[in-house]
């Protein structure tokens, strides 16, 4: 790559991805599943679906999940045990009233309040947690498969 002249400014050329022809539109149905069938989860305060996955169709190397809290009255919470991925995830809190939910990142834990959207890295060691109120919890995982450790990789 060559380098930039700062003076210049940034350099803007555009790296052109290669166009996969082999690859074609994909729909599932995405499924009701019991939170406790997922490692380093019990079943808690909440409706989960699976959205996407190599699981419902092996083209789709990402995973999508959406949690659902009705009415969660206040109080501490610990169905999700800290966990890590090999491959980064999001998490998008949203809400049309209100839900508030702790989030462990490695020794820290902070109340996200939605909505808002959480950047985990892959390695971070983390859980999240219902703490109140009623909203959604997307969560994306760049990889088509639920895999996560205890600890750092």
């Amino acid at each position: 790559m060559d380098p930039i002249d700062v003076a210049a400014g940034p350099d803007i050329r555009k790296a052109e991805a290669p166009v996969r022809q082999d690859r074609r539109p994909v729909l599932v149905r995405g499924r009701v599943e019991p939170l406790s069938e997922v490692p380093f989860h019990a079943d808690g305060p909440l409706t989960r679906w699976l959205m996407a996955g190599r699981t419902l169709h092996p083209d789709m190397d990402f995973h999508i999940a959406i949690h659902r809290f009705d009415d969660v009255e206040p109080g501490a919470r610990d169905y999700c045990h800290p966990h890590v991925h090999e491959v980064d995830e999001i998490n998008v809190f949203h809400s049309d009233s209100r839900l508030r939910v702790d989030v462990q990142l490695d020794d820290e834990t902070i109340l996200v309040e939605a909505p808002a959207t959480l950047f985990v890295p892959a390695g971070v060691r983390h859980a999240a947690n219902v703490r109140s109120g009623s909203g959604m919890l997307v969560v994306i995982l760049l990889r088509g498969e639920f895999k996560a450790t205890g600890s750092r990789p």
